[in-house]
């Protein structure tokens, strides 16, 4: 996603490192340990575009 309109993807805090387009998959997840457990929630998914 170009996030300021200026053919480039790569948009310092908006940039995601790599190349997304229209009907890509993504999934947020949060990794982190609590009292030593670790634990991995999905926060979103989302097909992009839709």
């Amino acid at each position: 996603m170009d996030a300021d309109g200026d053919e480039n993807y790569l948009d310092a805090e908006r940039s995601v490192g790599f190349y997304l387009e229209q009907g890509d998959r993504v999934r947020v997840v949060w990794t982190g340990s609590m009292r030593g457990d670790t634990r991995t929630v999905t926060i979103a998914n989302a097909t992009l575009g839709s």
